[in-house]
């Protein structure tokens, strides 16, 4: 089917559906990323299908996947959306300026945002998010978040990223388990136990996971939860152990859970997390302002939670 180029151009609603399912690979998560309904999504791919003259997606082995002419098309979208979004910010940037919109992995957000909130919320606008890390860099790379506090490294050439701080791994036991409030304990010591893990699709999993492999652990448990909070009311009910980031153990350890904290012995596991933001940013120095006063606001917050403990790491 043949289109006159010089009449026709794709709609914005149109490159954000095509660019949303190639990321989502699937309508219905793409509806929800872009917050419409599913046969919105339809139509508007539809649409564009309709006017090229070409199918853009196929249904394959992991979801809806990319035709040939749709994974030659893909890159020209992300660069108009980019290019529209720039202009966007070009075009107003005293609104930029008044808003923050930072995200947060599900295993950050309850622990850093309300610091942040409470050190940035007098200078700034937040609007904040909580999504999962692939989520995260999506939004970056299309400019519907500018900041994301996440788990590094981060391998993608269209994101920068800034370390804020290393997170040791404790371990969760309930208050009367025989490992409470120990300290050097070797990984192996905790194979006899059940050791509780969030569900698959979060980085936090997936490091766990490496803990429990290198000390040839096995006997893990998926509890089927987004977040720690729900992993730890497990742990207290006596269900088993869990490893907890040390930028959670003030929250969910805290006086009255049920909970109890014994460290791991030398050298500790640790996560580094850091804030990441576009390398195409309009505001990118900004943006790197907005990185530098975030770490000085929440180092201090963890040395004192990491001196109450009596442990200088």
């Amino acid at each position: 089917m043949e289109f006159d180029r010089r009449k026709w151009h794709p709609t914005y609603p149109q490159l954000r559906a095509f660019v949303a399912v190639t990321q989502e690979r699937s309508f219905g998560s793409a509806a929800h990323v872009l917050e419409i309904s599913q046969p919105a999504v339809s139509v508007q791919i539809r649409d564009l299908e309709t006017s090229i003259g070409f199918p853009l997606f196929q249904r394959g082995s992991r979801g809806v996947e990319l035709t040939s002419i749709g994974a030659s098309l893909i890159p020209f979208a992300r660069r108009a959306l980019d290019a529209l979004t720039e202009f966007t910010h070009a075009a107003a940037p005293q609104s930029v300026d008044s808003v923050l919109r930072l995200g947060a992995i599900p295993t950050l957000a309850p622990y850093l945002l309300p610091k942040i909130v409470a050190g940035l919320g007098s200078t700034i606008s937040l609007r904040l998010s909580e999504q999962r890390t692939d989520v995260l860099i999506n939004s970056l790379r299309d400019h519907s978040i500018d900041l994301a506090l996440l788990a590094l490294p981060i391998v993608d050439s269209d994101i920068e990223t800034c370390e804020l701080f290393t997170d040791t791994f404790y371990l969760a036991v309930p208050l009367q388990h025989p490992l409470a409030g120990t300290s050097q304990i070797h990984l192996g010591e905790i194979s006899d136990f059940p050791v509780l893990l969030i569900e698959d699709g979060h980085c936090l999993r997936g490091q766990a996971e490496e803990i429990c492999a290198s000390a040839k652990v096995s006997n893990t448990f998926d509890v089927g939860a987004a977040g720690l909070a729900t992993v730890c009311q497990m742990v207290a009910a006596g269900s088993g152990v869990t490893l907890l980031p040390e930028c959670a153990v003030e929250l969910e350890a805290r006086n009255g859970t049920g909970i109890a904290i014994a460290s791991l012995e030398d050298p500790q596991p640790f996560r580094t997390i850091g804030v990441a933001w576009s390398k195409n940013a309009v505001q990118k120095d900004r943006l790197m302002e907005l990185s530098d006063s975030i770490k000085q606001l929440l180092t201090p917050a963890f040395d004192r939670v990491r001196n109450s403990r009596g442990t200088g790491k």
